[in-house]
């Protein structure tokens, strides 16, 4: 993931809007939005950083689900993989 210049630097641009449309004065007045609290900004942090485990978990379940051998298949009949 941090190996991935683009979904980084799409991520800090994404982040820097959504802080500026809440923050900014004038977008504020634009795009009809408000200020949030410290208390709202760490929930809205929560709720965002909390994809990151789910979808590590969702991959190794789809990992383990794909290395599983075929039924009636026996494993030494398989290619060696590299």
């Amino acid at each position: 993931m941090l190996s991935d210049r683009p979904f980084i630097i799409a991520t800090g641009v994404s982040i820097i809007t959504i802080v500026l449309m809440t923050e900014l004065g004038v977008l504020n007045r634009l795009l009809g939005t408000t200020s949030l609290t410290l208390e709202q900004w760490v929930a809205c942090a929560l709720v965002g950083l909390a994809i990151i485990p789910i979808s590590e978990v969702r991959k190794r379940i789809w990992s383990v689900e794909t290395e599983e051998v075929p039924a009636g298949v026996r494993a030494d009949t398989l290619p060696a993989s590299a």
